[in-house]
């Protein structure tokens, strides 16, 4: 299982990627101010994202290898998401997670 974040721009630039993915594997994607109080985004980050701002959004996704295969961490020097890592934070995020 995978979780990762991207700002509202990005998962609107990836939505045909994103669909795609869904019709294989199960995804749910929501805004993260639905669930935490506040996920930002350094410039550096919003930088790597080619300056896409917006919403943190929240992509969870049952399987991670599924999703590297389909959307890559990054694309040239672009990010596409950052994977959330640290466990409290994806235990409140992840629909999927199971401690």
């Amino acid at each position: 299982m995978a979780v990762v974040t991207m700002p509202a721009q990005t998962a609107q630039r990836l939505k045909d990627e994103i669909l795609k993915l869904s019709q294989s594997v199960e995804v749910k994607m929501f805004l993260a101010k639905d669930v935490v109080q506040l996920i930002g985004f350094s410039e550096k980050e919003i930088a790597g994202f080619g300056g896409e701002t917006g919403d943190a959004v929240i992509l969870a996704v049952r399987d991670l290898e599924a999703l590297k295969l389909a959307i890559p961490q990054s694309a040239g020097d672009r990010l596409n998401y950052i994977p959330i890592v640290n466990e409290k934070a994806k235990a409140k995020l992840d629909p999927f997670y199971q401690a």
